[in-house]
């Protein structure tokens, strides 16, 4: 470049100039790629996060008695971002005191960009279990099998 002769610089950066246009074009794909994957990655892993929480909730509130199965699946439902398609199982084994009860929280959510849905076949299921001893003799709620939210 420092040729000394400024004509001569100007046209070896004017011919540089056509080599970022194209190597921006190469990289491009793969740069929006990696950035959609990140945010459907991110959402996928929100919405399962939302879905274990809901079922460490329903299990603690069978677990300690708070309400019936009508009360416990809606007050999970609303302490959900987005309740929309979950559905709530609970289930005891044991009477009273010492005994367990399941809580299983499942939902169906969609991709946003489409982008996993090649890998993944839509909608996605995601599921979480959670086993918790009771901690009063006796139990208000009954067994329910996928009670959705309301």
């Amino acid at each position: 470049m420092g040729s000394g002769n400024r004509s001569q610089d100007w046209v070896v950066l004017k011919r540089d100039s056509g080599a970022s246009i194209v190597e921006l074009a190469l990289l491009a794909p793969f740069l929006l790629l990696l950035l959609f994957g990140v945010i459907e990655s991110s959402w996928l892993l929100s919405r399962s996060i939302d879905v274990a929480q809901a079922a460490r909730e329903a299990g603690r509130m069978a677990g300690v008695n708070d309400g019936d199965t009508n009360t416990i699946v809606s007050a999970v439902c609303d302490g959900m971002d987005q309740p929309t398609g979950a559905l709530i199982s609970l289930s005891g084994s044991g009477n009273g005191l010492g005994g367990t009860v399941t809580a299983t929280a499942t939902q169906s959510v969609e991709t946003i960009t489409g982008l996993l849905d090649p890998i993944f076949s839509p909608p996605l299921n995601l599921s979480h279990t959670t086993f918790f001893r009771l901690e009063q003799p006796t139990a208000t709620w009954v067994d329910a099998t996928d009670s959705p939210c309301p």
